[in-house]
């Protein structure tokens, strides 16, 4: 078992995502998002993951179940927010998708908008 630090797990239906990043470059808002739009809440800000026989499987610290932390807002209960149905103890991990903290300017990029 190890434990992460700086990622968010999120699950739906199809698709079971560990998203990982630098700290504030904003996890917590798009697992917030995602479970509005009926995903369920397995861990945030750090996750444990172990392996169980060919799968990997992510869960919260016990301190940290079923809480999310939004910047500028606090840290909310998904259960009581949007029902016990949203979170999950846990569960398979399928897709890790990483999040860069990327200047545009520095890429010599222009803003589209």
């Amino acid at each position: 078992q190890e434990i992460f630090r700086d990622v968010t797990v999120t699950f739906s239906l199809s698709q079971h995502n560990l998203i990982v990043g630098d700290s504030g470059i904003g996890k917590s808002e798009i697992a917030l998002e995602l479970i509005k739009r009926g995903h369920f809440l397995i861990a945030d800000d750090a996750v444990e993951l172990y392996h169980i026989g060919q799968g990997i499987v992510g869960r919260a610290p016990e301190v940290l179940r079923n809480l999310l932390e939004i910047r500028g807002i606090g840290v909310i209960d998904v259960s009581k927010m949007f029902g016990v149905a949203s979170v999950l103890p846990k569960d398979n991990v399928d897709l890790n998708v990483g999040y860069l903290h990327v200047n545009i300017r520095e890429l010599g990029w222009k803003k589209m908008m």
